[in-house]
């Protein structure tokens, strides 16, 4: 749907942001002029896909992050400081699908939110916990796995100075590349919540910042909002899939 200049601002933060429905009464919807080129919810294709969506969503984000908590409070040779990370990644993952993604999977596939007031502040709020949990945890592994990567070339340096003792130097070369390979999973992991939240983050900078946002508002800036608005909820699962694929500990307990 393309948002004219006439079209309310109320409305047109509603169309942007569904979730928001709530705080739009019924005598505003009411009083709308609905602009000529309005398109029926069941006309839309993201009527259909976006809930096919987040189904997919919904079942590999419970079993990925799922099987990733069991595994960590399973295996005690799992529970190590990277680990311990992760293992706080995949609860504040699963907070949101399992509180959030049941009820927001049907946003763009009726007018107005169906779930009441409670629902609504809680999807949000878990949202936005999960979220904040997911950057922290995120950065101070980013950190734990830079020291841990140039304390061990410092140390390795420093003993090739003094003993040069062959043994040593493999053992902590072995370790160096152990180091680094869990510091590619952690990279991976920080391009994937980037690239999962830089499409939202375009649309709200152009939709906030824009000053004529509402007259440029179109078919491109419609579903960017849209593929953003999955990518967001798609990066709940995205960990357990990227973890199965580059971690050969994990994938083998998966397989389990």
């Amino acid at each position: 749907m393309s948002l004219d200049g006439d079209v309310p601002h109320n409305y047109t933060i509603m169309l942007a942001y569904p979730s928001l429905q709530l705080n739009v009464s019924n005598d505003t919807l009411n009083n709308i002029s609905i602009v000529s080129d309005y398109i029926p919810y069941d006309k839309r294709p993201e009527t259909y896909f976006v809930p096919v969506v987040f189904f997919l969503i919904f079942i590999v984000g419970v079993l990925g992050n799922g099987t990733l908590i069991l595994i960590f409070l399973r295996h005690r040779t799992m529970r190590n400081v990277p680990n311990t990370y992760i293992f706080s990644l995949a609860l504040a993952d699963l907070l949101i699908i399992i509180t959030s993604v049941p009820f927001t999977s049907i946003i763009y596939t009726v007018e107005s939110w169906p779930w009441g007031e409670l629902i609504c502040k809680v999807s949000e709020t878990a949202k936005d916990i999960s979220i904040g949990v997911s950057i922290f945890t995120l950065t101070a592994l980013s950190a734990d796995r830079f020291f841990a990567i140039v304390d061990p070339f410092k140390q390795f340096h420093t003993t090739i100075s003094t003993r040069n003792v062959p043994g040593e130097v493999q053992g902590t070369q072995r370790q160096i590349r152990a180091r680094k390979k869990v510091a590619v999973t952690v990279l991976i992991f920080v391009l994937v919540f980037a690239l999962c939240f830089l499409p939202t983050h375009i649309f709200m900078l152009f939709f906030y910042f824009h000053p004529n946002a509402q007259d440029l508002f179109n078919d491109f800036w419609n579903y960017l909002r849209i593929v953003g608005f999955c990518l967001c909820y798609l990066n709940s699962c995205a960990n357990p899939v990227a973890l199965y694929w580059v971690s050969g500990a994990f994938r083998k307990h998966f397989n389990r």
